[in-house]
C-alpha cells in the first residue's frame, strides 16, 4: 500500500512558503540544499542552480577578483548536494559551517565579474545565480583610488526598477538578503559626500536609505512585495554600479537545468497516494454523517453507526469550496447583528417615522434583509430631515451588503455605490470605517482582489483607531492569502494577536497562520495555533466545520493517527467539511493502516464501498485494498468500474506503478498509454507521463547493457510520447553512444547537442566528449570537434578520458597542420602517469612520429616508431596502426635517402593484410616505387608505378605518369656520368 501523498493543494501552498520569508527560526534552520548544478552556456558565462526546499537567506560577495563568494544562511547540505561539490570539487570551494547551519560556497571565475544575476525559480525550488565575465583589459593603475558616490538615481522600465549609483570605480560589493523586507547592498571603502539618505517611494520599491558605514556605503532597499529576482552590474563607460529589482522572476530556470525531483521526507508516508488531486468540485449538496466509536471491543474492531440524513441546503451566503481548493479563511462577520440607532434620537422621532422605524426594526431583526431595505428607502423618501437620515443611509448600504453575501451577486453595484455616497456624504461618521471594510469585501466577493485591498488599507490607515481595525486586518490578510502573499497575510494576523489581543477576531487571525503554516508543511508550528484556538474557544469549529478537517489532517502529517482519528470521527458526525462521509472513513482508514492496524483498516476501507457505493472515497478506499494484492485485477475492476473519471485513471496509474516494481516495464508502459493519450491532461496523467519516461530509461538501460545497441535505437526513434527533454542526460548518453556504434554519426550528433557536460556524472562525461567528438570528426567537421575537445580542457574528467581527449585532440591539430601544437599535446602526455592502453600510446608515439618525420628529425621519429611498433605488436586489434607505424618508418629511412632500409618497412608495412581497398595502400606502394628507384631498381619502380596506373587513385596516377616520364632521362644521367667516372 502507497503512502500518502499531499495533492496539488498543498504542493501550491508550498511555494507561498518559498516566495515569502520563513517565519521563524525553526522554519530557517529547516532550508537545506538538495543538489546544485554548474553549467557555461557561453564564453564567459557562469551559471549556479541550487534546488534548495525553500527561498533561501544568502549574502553574495564580489571582492574584486576572479570569483564569487556565496553564503547560504540557516541551509545544510544534503547527500546529493555533497557528491555534486565534490564532483566539482577542483573547481569551486566549499565549506559548511554545521554550528552556525550555514554553506559557504566560491565560485571561480576566469575573468573580473561583470554581471550577476539572482532569481528564485518557486515553483521548481531553484535559485539561479547568472554570472557574467569583463572583457579582459589591461591595468589602469590611475583607477586605484577609493569609489566614491557622487549621486544615487532611480528610473523604470517595464517590469523593473533601476538604481544607478555614479561610482566612476568599480567597487567591491556584497548583497544580503536576511529576509523579504529588505535587500542590502554592500559598497566596500565606498565614500560620499551627499547629504540625501532617503529615497522612495516608487515602482516596486517601498523606500531605499543610504547609511555611511566604517568599511564603506550600506543601501538598504526595502520592496514592496519579496523580490525574487535582482540584477546587478558594472557599466564601464560612465563609471556606473546598476541595481535591476524585476518584478517577477523568470518562469523557469531552462532545460539545461534539470534535477531528480524526490519527494520531501516528511509527508511521503503519509498521504494516501494523490487522494487530493482528485478532488473536484460536486454538484450534490454537502451531506452529513454520524459516527461512533465501540471504545470496549477487544479485539479493536470498530463499531460505526452511519446514517444517510437527507440533503442539506448549504448556508446562505454561498457554498462551500471545492474540495481540491480547501483554503483556511479566516472569517468576519458583518450582518449578525446589524446594529440599529438608539437613545434619544430614537425617542424623539416623529409618530409616522417612529411608526416606519419599528417596522425596518422587526424586519431587521427577522434578518429580512431584502425587506428592510426596501422600507429604509422608504424612511429616506419619506423623511429626508430626520435624525435618523445618516444611520439609514449606512444601514441600506448594510441590508444589500448581508444580501450580497447569501449570494445575490447582481446587488454588488448596488452596495457600492450606496457604501460610496454615504462615506462620502459622511466622511467623519462612526459609521464610515465599518462602511469601507464593507465595501472592500464587497470587491473581494466580486474577485477585484486590488480594489479589495486598497479600501481595507484605507479603513487601517486613515481610521487607525476604533474596533473596525482587526476586521480590516483579518480581511485583508485572507486577500493576500489568497493572492499568494503570505508574508503580508502573516503581519496582518500577527498585528491582530498583538495589538487587540482581547478582540473577538483574534481567534480568526490564529485561523489564518494554522492554515498557512499547514499548508507549507509546518506541522507542528500549524498544530501550535490550531491547539490555542481550541483551548481559548472551544466551539470554534461550529462556525468552522472545516477546522476539524484541518487539525484532523495536520495531525496525520505529525504521525499522531491517534488525535488525527478523533478529529476525523468528530468531522464526520460534524458534517459540511471541505470533504465528504466517503472520504473521511477512507481517511480514518489510513490512520489504522499507519499504524500497522490493517484488519481495521480494511474494515473502514471496505464500510465506504459499502456505504457510499458509487463515491470517490469508495474508489479510493477500493485502491486502498488493492494495495494489499499482490495481483493487478483488483485495479483493473477499480479501472472498469469508473471509466473517464479521477479515480478510474488513478488505479489505471496504480497499476502502472506496481508493474515498474516489478520491473515489468513493457506491461507498466501498455497501462500507461491509456492514461497519455487523452487530451485534457490532469496531474494524475502528467504523473503517468513520468512514470512512463522512467520505464522508458530502464528499458533503455536494459537493452544497452544487453549490447542490444540497434534496440535502443528503435526504442528512442519509436516512443510516443517522444524522450529528448525528458529522460536523464545519462541515459540519453546511451542513446547517443548507440547511434554513434551504429555509425549513424549525424543522429548521434543531434542526441549528443541536447546533453551538456555539466549534466552528467563525471564518469559519463569522459566517454560523452569522446563520443561527440569523434561523431563530428566521422561526419568530416573537426572544426566542431576541435572546439569541443579544447573547452572541456579544464572540465572535471576521469584521468584516462581526459588523456584521450588531449591524444584526439592532437590528431586534429596535426590533421590540419598545426604540428607544433600537435607534439606539445603529446609530449605532455608522455610526462604523466600512463592510464591509455597499449594500443592507444602506440598511436601516440606513432603520431610523434610522422611529425617528427615532418619536422625532418628522422632519429626521433624513428625511435618513437620503434616504440609504436613495440606496442601495437602486442595488441592483435592494432594491425592496421602497426601498418601505419612501418610505412611511417619506412618514410624517415626514404626522406634520408637510405632507400634500402624504406625498402624493407615499406614491404613489412604491405605484407600486414594491406589491401588495395584500404586507405593508403596506394600511398605505400607509390613510396615503395620511389625507393626502388633511389636504390636504382628501376625496373621494379616501373612495374610498382604501372600497377599504380592501372588500379590505383586517379591524383596519385597523375604523379606517376609524371615520374615515369622522367625515368628515361634519369638512366640517361646516371649512365653520362658513369662514362665520365670511367
Amino acid at each position: 500500500m502507497k503512502g500518502i501523498r499531499r495533492g496539488p493543494i498543498v504542493l501550491w501552498l508550498c511555494s507561498i512558503l518559498l516566495m515569502g520569508s520563513c517565519l521563524s527560526r525553526g522554519a530557517l534552520a529547516a532550508n537545506r540544499a538538495l543538489n546544485m548544478k554548474m553549467i557555461v552556456p557561453a564564453e564567459g558565462r557562469t551559471r549556479i542552480a541550487l534546488l534548495l526546499q525553500q527561498k533561501p537567506l544568502f549574502h553574495l560577495s564580489c571582492g574584486g577578483e576572479n570569483h564569487v563568494a556565496l553564503a547560504l544562511y540557516e541551509t545544510t547540505g544534503g547527500a546529493d548536494f555533497s557528491k555534486r561539490i565534490a564532483m566539482d570539487g577542483k573547481s569551486m570551494r566549499f565549506e559548511e559551517d554545521t554550528a552556525a547551519r550555514s554553506l559557504k560556497i566560491t565560485i571561480p571565475l576566469k575573468g573580473s565579474l561583470r554581471e550577476v544575476e539572482c532569481s528564485w525559480i518557486a515553483k521548481e525550488k531553484v535559485f539561479l545565480i547568472d554570472m557574467a565575465q569583463a572583457k579582459p583589459e589591461k591595468a589602469n593603475p590611475k583607477k586605484t583610488a577609493p569609489a566614491t558616490l557622487k549621486r544615487l538615481r532611480f528610473g523604470t522600465g517595464e517590469g523593473f526598477t533601476r538604481m544607478v549609483a555614479d561610482l566612476g570605480v568599480k567597487p567591491a560589493w556584497s548583497m544580503t538578503s536576511r529576509d523579504d523586507r529588505s535587500l542590502l547592498f554592500g559598497l566596500s571603502g565606498a565614500t560620499t559626500a551627499a547629504q540625501r539618505s532617503g529615497y522612495g517611494p516608487m515602482k516596486i520599491l517601498k523606500r531605499v536609505s543610504l547609511n555611511k558605514q566604517k568599511e564603506g556605503l550600506e543601501i538598504s532597499a526595502e520592496p514592496e512585495t519579496p523580490v525574487e529576482r535582482v540584477k546587478v552590474f558594472w557599466m564601464q563607460e560612465g563609471g556606473k554600479w546598476v541595481v535591476d529589482f524585476f518584478e517577477r522572476a523568470t518562469e523557469t530556470a531552462g532545460p539545461s537545468i534539470l534535477f531528480d525531483r524526490r519527494p520531501d521526507p516528511a509527508p511521503e508516508s503519509v498521504q494516501p497516494p494523490r487522494v487530493a488531486e482528485l478532488r473536484r468540485e460536486t454538484d450534490s449538496p454537502v451531506k452529513t454523517a454520524t459516527a461512533e466509536v465501540g471504545s470496549g471491543a477487544p479485539s479493536g474492531s470498530i463499531r460505526m453507526k452511519i446514517d444517510k440524513p437527507p440533503a442539506v441546503e448549504p448556508e446562505v451566503g454561498g457554498t462551500a469550496a471545492p474540495p481540491s481548493k480547501f483554503k483556511v479563511e479566516p472569517e468576519v462577520r458583518h450582518d449578525n447583528p446589524i446594529l440599529l440607532p438608539q437613545g434619544p434620537r430614537v425617542s424623539n422621532l416623529r409618530p409616522a417615522e417612529a411608526f416606519l422605524y419599528g417596522r425596518i426594526r422587526e424586519a431587521l431583526e427577522a434578518k429580512d434583509y431584502e425587506k428592510g431595505a426596501g422600507l429604509i428607502d422608504e424612511f429616506l423618501v419619506g423623511f429626508p430631515d430626520s435624525s435618523l437620515t445618516e444611520d439609514m443611509v449606512f444601514l441600506s448600504g448594510d441590508c444589500r451588503f448581508a444580501l450580497l453575501e447569501r449570494g445575490e451577486k447582481g446587488l454588488y453595484p448596488k452596495v457600492v455605490n450606496i457604501y460610496h455616497e454615504a462615506v462620502s456624504t459622511y466622511p467623519k461618521s462612526e459609521k464610515t470605517p465599518t462602511a469601507l471594510i464593507k465595501t472592500g469585501r464587497a470587491h473581494d466577493l466580486a474577485g477585484n482582489d486590488n480594489e479589495a485591498i486598497g479600501l481595507l488599507s484605507i479603513a487601517i490607515n486613515q481610521y487607525g483607531t476604533g474596533d473596525h481595525i482587526p476586521a480590516a486586518l483579518v480581511s485583508r490578510g485572507r486577500i493576500y492569502l489568497r493572492m499568494n502573499k503570505p508574508q503580508r497575510a502573516i503581519e496582518d494576523f500577527k498585528a491582530v494577536i498583538d495589538r487587540f489581543p482581547t478582540s473577538p477576531l483574534v481567534q480568526e487571525a490564529r485561523y489564518g497562520i494554522a492554515g498557512y503554516f499547514h499548508g507549507v508543511g509546518m506541522y507542528d508550528d500549524a498544530e501550535s495555533k490550531l491547539k490555542e484556538i481550541a483551548e481559548s474557544r472551544p466551539d470554534f469549529y461550529l462556525d468552522h466545520p472545516e477546522f476539524l478537517f484541518l487539525r484532523a489532517r495536520n495531525h496525520f502529517y505529525r504521525k499522531n493517527y491517534d488525535m488525527a482519528r478523533e478529529q476525523y470521527f468528530r468531522a464526520l458526525n460534524l458534517g459540511h467539511q471541505p470533504e465528504t462521509g466517503d472520504l473521511l472513513l477512507s481517511h480514518i482508514g489510513d490512520t489504522y493502516f499507519h499504524q500497522t492496524r490493517e484488519k481495521e483498516a480494511e474494515m473502514l476501507y471496505r464500510m465506504a464501498v459499502e456505504y457510499f457505493p458509487e463515491s470517490e472515497g469508495a474508489g479510493i478506499a477500493k485502491l486502498r485494498i488493492a494495495d494489499q494484492s499482490s495481483e493487478g485485477t483488483a485495479y483493473e475492476e477499480v479501472y472498469k468500474e469508473n471509466l473517464n473519471k479521477p479515480i478510474g485513471d488513478l488505479a489505471l496509474l496504480e497499476m502502472a506503478g506496481k508493474f515498474y516494481k516489478k520491473g515489468q516495464y513493457a506491461l507498466a508502459v501498455e497501462t500507461i498509454k491509456k492514461l497519455t493519450g487523452k487530451p485534457v491532461q490532469s496531474d494524475v496523467q502528467r504523473e503517468a507521463r513520468q512514470l512512463y519516461f522512467r520505464c522508458a530509461e530502464k528499458e533503455i538501460k536494459n537493452y544497452y547493457d544487453s549490447g542490444k545497441y540497434n534496440k535502443v535505437i528503435e526504442y528512442f526513434q519509436k516512443a510516443d510520447p517522444g524522450l529528448s527533454g525528458n529522460i536523464e542526460p545519462e541515459i540519453l548518453l546511451l542513446i547517443g553512444d548507440s547511434f554513434y556504434r551504429g555509425k549513424q554519426f549525424a543522429d548521434a550528433v543531434q542526441v549528443f547537442s541536447q546533453i551538456t557536460l555539466r549534466e552528467l556524472t563525471p564518469p559519463s562525461r569522459g566517454k560523452f566528449l569522446l563520443d561527440f567528438a569523434r561523431s563530428h570528426l566521422s561526419l568530416g567537421d573537426e572544426e566542431k570537434a576541435g572546439t569541443l575537445l579544447e573547452n572541456a580542457s579544464g572540465e572535471n574528467l576521469p584521468a584516462a578520458d581526459r588523456q584521450r581527449g588531449v591524444l584526439l585532440l592532437a590528431e586534429i591539430y596535426r590533421k590540419k597542420g598545426e604540428l607544433k601544437r600537435a607534439s606539445d599535446l603529446l609530449h605532455s602526455l608522455l610526462g604523466e602517469k600512463r592510464l591509455l592502453s597499449d594500443r592507444e600510446m602506440a598511436a601516440v608515439y606513432e603520431s610523434i612520429g610522422e611529425i617528427s618525420n615532418k619536422q625532418s628529425l628522422y632519429e626521433r621519429a624513428r625511435d618513437a616508431l620503434n616504440r609504436s611498433i613495440a606496442l601495437a605488436e602486442k595488441d592483435r586489434e592494432s594491425k592496421e596502426l602497426l601498418r601505419s607505424a612501418y610505412a611511417e618508418m619506412g618514410n624517415s629511412y626514404h626522406f634520408e635517402g637510405r632507400h634500402k632500409e624504406a625498402i624493407r618497412h615499406y614491404g613489412q608495412s604491405l605484407d600486414l593484410d594491406y589491401s588495395p581497398e584500404m586507405k593508403g595502400y596506394w600511398d605505400v606502394k607509390y613510396r615503395l616505387a620511389l625507393s626502388y628507384l633511389g636504390a636504382g631498381e628501376s625496373g621494379l619502380a616501373s612495374r610498382l608505378m604501372n600497377e599504380i596506373l592501372e588500379e590505383g587513385d586517379p591524383a596519385l596516377q597523375q604523379k606517376v605518369q609524371i615520374k615515369m616520364g622522367s625515368i628515361p632521362l634519369e638512366k640517361e644521367l646516371k649512365r653520362l656520368s658513369l662514362e665520365k667516372a670511367d
